[in-house]
């Protein structure tokens, strides 16, 4: 929490040095909603459908900060590791109904011609619908707390991205992952992404593409992930969702760049 609270405060002190510059051009709203399924080798299958929000604002120069929340709906498959929660629902039956929700925020310093640094700090809720428990608390629920910081570096059509996150169960369980990014924007409209993850998501391989239909006049986004996870087992992810963004209606490269 200390390191945490040190970022923040250069981020600040920063951000009011550097006035000359802008992190967000205004205000940007963006809802979002996501199906997929989880395929694990030798296992049940589990399916997800989940809704998630934010809201980024401009402070002063080149300072930002961001506020988003998320709901999800999983029914998930039981006695073995869930992805996307490090969590292990143990039970007799083969599905569980479990709901995580949360909300975080996010503080940050961008340059649009340069890059992005930031942090933030979450809080959660996991809750099992049926007779289990969760390995973590010994309950049917378990709360979360979740730290990151990230960095992105701009060139004219990619960006390369390093992050960490530490998710906290409790005061003895902690699942910590790092991972490295990059994007290619072959078109202001269109984002190819490659993952790779570390630590605790070692082995952890992931695909993606989000594009802004030019028939939705920027409007909103569509996008696609496929996930490979080789661990105690094996797990192939596959998303889709669908993003609708309020105000300005700004091209793909824009948007991340200079709005969220």
């Amino acid at each position: 929490m200390k390191r945490l609270l040190l970022t923040v405060l250069l981020f600040v002190y920063a951000g009011s040095t550097l006035a000359a510059g802008q992190a967000v051009k205004a205000v940007h709203y963006q809802l979002g909603y996501q199906s997929g399924d989880i395929y694990t080798t030798g296992g049940t299958d589990s399916s997800v459908n989940a809704f998630d929000g934010s809201v980024t604002i401009p402070l002063v120069g080149y300072l930002g900060a961001s506020v988003s929340g998320y709901y999800d709906h999983y029914a998930l498959a039981t006695n073995f590791e869930s992805q996307g929660s490090g969590l292990t629902v143990a039970s007799s039956l083969p599905h569980c109904t479990m709901i995580a929700k949360g909300l975080a925020a996010n503080l940050f310093l961008r340059d649009p011609a340069l890059g992005r640094v930031s942090a933030g700090y979450g809080e959660g809720q996991d809750m099992a619908h049926c007779q289990s428990t969760f390995l973590v608390s010994g309950g049917p629920k378990a709360a979360t707390k979740s730290y990151d910081a990230a960095a992105q570096y701009y060139l004219r059509r990619f960006t390369l991205g390093v992050a960490w996150e530490q998710t906290r169960f409790n005061s003895l369980y902690r699942l910590d992952s790092d991972s490295v990014t990059g994007s290619w924007y072959p078109t202001d409209i269109l984002r190819f992404d490659l993952s790779a993850y570390g630590q605790d998501l070692k082995n952890t391989y992931s695909v993606g593409l989000e594009y802004q239909p030019e028939f939705f006049d920027n409007s909103s986004g569509l996008w696609a992930a496929y996930t490979r996870r080789h661990q105690t087992v094996t797990s192939n992810i596959i998303m889709v969702g669908i993003r609708y963004y309020f105000g300005r209606r700004v091209n793909l490269l824009e948007r991340d760049r200079e709005y969220r």
